[in-house]
C-alpha cells in the first residue's frame, strides 16, 4: 500500500517561500506557538466579554443563541449585543476571507495583515470596555460597539486561522 505525499501545507509550520515577509524566512520560529498565543487571546477575549459586557460570548458565538433564548424564555429584557452576534460575526468572516482572498492574489502576506486586523479589533474592545467601566447599561451604544469589536476580532482570528491552514 503506497502513500501518496501530503501536498497540503500548513503555513503555521513553515510558510511557503513566496508568501514570506523577511522576517519569515529564517524559519517557523514564533509560528509554532502561534495557535497557543491565539488561543490564549480567544480565552481571554471571550472572558473579558463575558465578565464585563453582561454575559456576551464573543468568541463561542453560539453560547449568545443560548443565552439569549433564555432572556426570551424568562421573559427578561432583550440584550442588543446577543441579537447581533452571529450576524456580525458571519459578516466580519466573510469580509476577512475576501480581504485576505484579494491579498493572497497581489502575492501579499497575509498573516501578518490579519494579525494586525485583529489587534486594532481588540484595542477598540479593550478601550471600550474600559470606558464601559463597571456599572452600564449592556444595550447602551458603548457596551454594544465593544461586543462589536470583540466579535469581529474573534471572526479575523478564525479567518486567519482557517487562511493559515489552508493549502
Amino acid at each position: 500500500m503506497s502513500h501518496a505525499p501530503a501536498t497540503m501545507h500548513s503555513p503555521l509550520k513553515t510558510p511557503p517561500a513566496h508568501k514570506q515577509a523577511s522576517a519569515l524566512r529564517d524559519g517557523p520560529g514564533w509560528l509554532s506557538i502561534l495557535p497557543l498565543i491565539l488561543s490564549l487571546i480567544g480565552g481571554s477575549t471571550d472572558t473579558i466579554g463575558f465578565l464585563s459586557l453582561n454575559g456576551l460570548f464573543t468568541a463561542h458565538i453560539t453560547g449568545n443563541l443560548v443565552v439569549l433564548a433564555a432572556h426570551v424564555i424568562n421573559g427578561a429584557p432583550t440584550i442588543v449585543s446577543y441579537v447581533l452576534a452571529v450576524p456580525v460575526f458571519a459578516v466580519v468572516l466573510l469580509l476577512t476571507r475576501l480581504f485576505a482572498s484579494r491579498l493572497e492574489r497581489v502575492g501579499a502576506v497575509t498573516l501578518q495583515a490579519l494579525l494586525l486586523l485583529e489587534l486594532l479589533l481588540l484595542i477598540g474592545f479593550l478601550v471600550c470596555c474600559v470606558t464601559c467601566g463597571q456599572r452600564f447599561d449592556p444595550n447602551s451604544g458603548i457596551a454594544i460597539t465593544a461586543g462589536i469589536f470583540g466579535i469581529s476580532a474573534m471572526a479575523v482570528q478564525t479567518a486567519l486561522a482557517w487562511n493559515t491552514t489552508a493549502a
